[in-house]
């Protein structure tokens, strides 16, 4: 088996101020890291924050920053401060970034506590005083996920001992008079043509959100961009008939549905459909200016799959499997490019199987962008900001992505975005135009029957000054 390595995305921590720190760090103030593989790494942004200590009270030997009461960072001020630290956009809000110690307690729970409890837009995590790894070391380690990091929103980035301990003393030499201003960046190496590699299985349920969000992207990018799939694939030592493709167990995959009718061999067999549909449908730039390959109907097979063939579909027809492929492969494919691809699974099934198995990655849905390993929620919006930062330059369709931005993600609970607060002035003008022509309306009906009601009095009291006019 053979384990694929990939550079990292470097998460950079660069100090701003005080100019003492920058001084006693190398690199001009700069500190590298490892990017957390949950919450939302914002690539090709810069975020100036300060950063926010709290000493632990249980002691940093044991489980400290894990709960909301071992420590105290202290108060912020209703509304961020702002300045121009070198922002590659000028002037930007000062966030709120706390430092915590590796420790006692998962990753995950500490960025959690600090995104929940302490006001942290991003969290730095120290590595302890017992470990051996440098600054150039802790770059290959992951910091994973406990299974509930979907539940963070915010980066975390993971330091070694030294810079860390730099940081740690210097907030606390400066406090409020003196504080330590960072900025904070997610750099991918660049290129003229992206590429995307992407470990997943053709019955992930993320995949299925992905697809839906992604394709309309992807087709936006054409052959700026190049896509390789790499399925979840692997062998076990005895007969699984439900997870392998035949009985030695060479080729298995995870079964997606439990009890349910769709099996590991189901999945397996997709899996060598869509490699099929991909090397047979791949074409080149027509303008000859990308190397790219790029496959439209891949992609439309891939997204009328995950639409029309969900795996608890209701029946055959409707399921993940191959009679529903088989519908959607006719409705996509001209019958010269289906017998091609049926030629295809037949002759070259357990040579892909093969291949894919032995490309296996540091996780099932693992990442990588420019060969680089993307850490990060497997989601369209978040992968397409990483791919984009990776270009030379930019294509413009990168330009007019409707992409969300940092502030606007994690500003308070009870703030509003831009476009919902002009939504809102909008309802409101729109109700009192509304009720302004109401109560003219009311005012009106009223002005018109006083003054009749006014008409009606003086006309009676005017006829009381004659007489009725008798015959005798």
């Amino acid at each position: 088996m053979r384990i694929v390595l990939a550079g990292i995305a470097l998460a950079q921590i660069r100090v701003l101020s005080p100019n003492t720190l920058v001084s006693d760090l190398p690199h001009g103030g700069q500190v590298i890291g490892t990017t957390a593989t949950f919450g939302v790494p914002y690539y090709a942004e810069r975020l100036v924050g300060q950063l926010k200590y709290g000493a632990s009270m249980v002691g940093d030997d044991k489980s400290p920053h894990c709960t909301q009461e071992d420590y105290d960072v202290g108060s912020y001020p209703e509304e961020p401060a702002t300045g121009d630290y070198g922002h590659q956009n000028g002037a930007a809000p000062i966030l709120n970034i706390v430092i915590v110690r590796r420790g006692g307690c998962t990753f995950v729970t500490k960025v959690r506590v600090a995104q929940e409890k302490k006001g942290a837009h991003a969290v730095i995590i120290v590595d302890q005083e017992s470990s051996s790894y440098t600054s150039e070391t802790i770059q290959n380690l992951i910091v994973a996920d406990d299974g509930y990091g979907e539940q963070v929103k915010i980066p975390s980035i993971l330091v070694a001992k030294e810079e860390g301990r730099k940081l740690v003393q210097a907030v606390q030499r400066g406090g409020q008079r003196d504080p330590v201003v960072v900025e904070l960046g997610w750099d991918i190496p660049v290129n003229k043509i992206v590429t995307l590699d992407m470990w997943m299985s053709s019955a992930a349920d993320e995949l299925n959100l992905f697809v839906k969000d992604f394709a309309p992207i992807r087709e936006s990018l054409g052959w700026n961009l190049a896509f390789s799939p790499h399925y979840h694939i692997y062998s076990l030592q005895s007969d699984y008939s439900d997870l392998c493709w035949d009985h030695d167990g060479a080729y298995c995959t995870d079964d997606p549905d439990g009890p349910g009718p769709v099996t590991g061999k189901d999945v397996l067999q997709e899996d060598v459909r869509q490699l099929c549909i991909l090397e047979n449908t791949l074409q080149g730039d027509p303008r000859g200016e990308s190397p790219a390959l790029y496959s439209v109907k891949f992609w439309r097979y891939l997204s009328l799959f995950q639409e029309r063939c969900p795996v608890r579909g209701e029946t055959v027809e409707r399921r993940f499997g191959k009679v529903c492929g088989t519908k959607v492969l006719e409705e996509v494919l001209s019958s010269a490019q289906i017998d091609t691809v049926k030629s295809c699974e037949v002759t070259s099934a357990k040579k892909k199987l093969d291949q894919h198995r032995s490309n296996r990655a540091w996780s099932p849905r693992a990442v990588r962008i420019n060969g680089w390993r993307y850490a990060g929620p497997i989601e369209a919006d978040t992968i397409t900001r990483a791919i984009c930062s990776g270009y030379i330059e930019k294509p413009a369709r990168c330009a007019k992505l409707n992409l969300r931005t940092f502030v606007s993600e994690f500003d308070d609970e009870n703030s509003i975005s831009f476009f919902n607060f002009v939504l809102i002035i909008g309802f409101i003008l729109g109700a009192a135009f509304v009720a302004l022509k109401c109560y003219r309306r009311m005012l009106t009906t009223y002005v018109r029957s006083s003054i009749r009601e006014e008409v009606m009095l003086e006309v009676k009291h005017q006829m009381t000054d004659y007489a009725p006019l008798r015959d005798t």
